[in-house]
């Protein structure tokens, strides 16, 4: 993994050189950030051998991102830039949203931090959406799209051959822990984008790769998937769609093959306008959770409702979201069980 980070820092540094890129620069430089609050609602029903469990909860929290970039531009057409995005919780907890350096042209760029990849399963205004107990998450072909703990890192490469048509090839490289063992992992996920005026379709390969560190141990682990993301945009109106199929498969640290798990994911979602400046949100989800050997399986079905209004100062907005869930869970040994969730929340963003 060493050897390959500096190989593409040997890299980078070549494809500087070779442009002459001290030649006459402009750089500019900004700042900018939002501000986030939630108050949620939210309520949960679980259903055991003993009866139903009801519970209800009640959060307020938020964070406040800044963004700091800087961009410099020389004549023959090369451009090197940074971006920091510092974030603070209202409970006081520090973290980064991306921090990367980027350089390139205006048909192919290096990019290397980190950071959160294209963007390949969109759900539209998802103010809130809630979590059924025991519901199988989405997968929203995001293996190895980003932002990552301690230990990881992003290379990507970005080709822009038009207006309409991206391809983006994020690599991800790190370490980590996984089921108590100490692994290296490998990460590639590339993007094509097509998008014109009025519609945009993205097709998203992803996978991540866990080998262990000690090399006497059979653990092993690879994520993979795929998906299909489509959206346009007609008289203001946003209607969207998006599919996505993920599997994790490996051996355990006895050299025991894993029960191969098989995540399926749906998405629609219609944004649209009404008035001058808000506009209504609504969407509904479906995602099936399924093994190889066991008959064990889970679905969850999903959507929410929004409504998002402008208020009278720039850059703030108020928004008021409905949302539910339902979780079926079907093992192979056990009782069946039907889960609920549903709740509201009141979002308040501020952009400057």
């Amino acid at each position: 993994m060493k050897v390959l980070r500096y190989a593409m820092i040997a890299l980078c540094a070549m494809l500087l050189l070779a442009q002459g890129v001290w030649a006459e620069m402009t750089t500019t430089m900004s700042i900018s950030g939002d501000v986030e609050t939630n108050t949620t609602a939210e309520f949960l029903s679980e259903e055991g051998t003993d009866g139903d469990t009801d519970t209800s909860n009640m959060t307020n929290d938020g964070r406040v991102k800044v963004t700091f970039k800087g961009r410099t531009e020389g004549e023959n057409g090369w451009y090197g830039a940074a971006v920091a995005q510092p974030l603070v919780s209202t409970d006081g907890a520090t973290n980064v949203d991306d921090a990367y350096v980027e350089f390139g042209t205006s048909t192919f760029a290096i990019r290397v931090g980190r950071y959160e990849g294209e963007g390949g399963f969109s759900k539209g205004e998802d103010v809130y959406i809630a979590a059924a107990p025991g519901a199988p998450g989405r997968y929203e072909a995001n293996y190895a799209r980003g932002r990552f703990g301690t230990g990881y890192g992003h290379v990507g490469f970005h080709f822009s051959p038009s207006d309409t048509l991206k391809l983006y090839v994020d690599t991800t490289i790190g370490h980590t822990t996984q089921d108590d063992v100490a692994v290296n992992a490998f990460g590639v996920r590339p993007v094509v984008k097509f998008s014109n005026d009025t519609f945009t379709v993205k097709v998203t390969g992803d996978m991540m790769k866990f080998v262990p560190q000690d090399s006497d141990s059979d653990y092993d682990q690879t994520k993979w998937g795929f998906g299909v993301d489509a959206s346009t945009k007609v008289g203001g109106v946003t209607i969207g769609a998006a599919v996505a199929r993920g599997t994790v498969s490996g051996t355990d640290v006895d050299n025991v093959d894993w029960d191969d798990e098989y995540t399926l994911s749906t998405f629609g979602y219609a944004t649209i306008p009404v008035m001058e400046n808000d506009a209504i949100g609504a969407a509904i989800g479906y995602t099936m959770l399924s093994y190889d050997k066991s008959d064990d399986e889970a679905k969850n079905l999903e959507g929410y409702l929004v409504y998002i209004h402008q208020l009278p100062v720039e850059g703030l907005k108020i928004k008021f979201a409905g949302s539910f869930s339902t979780a079926a869970i079907e093992p192979e040994v056990g009782s069946d069980a039907d889960n609920t969730a549903f709740g509201f929340r009141m979002r308040l963003n501020y952009d400057f």
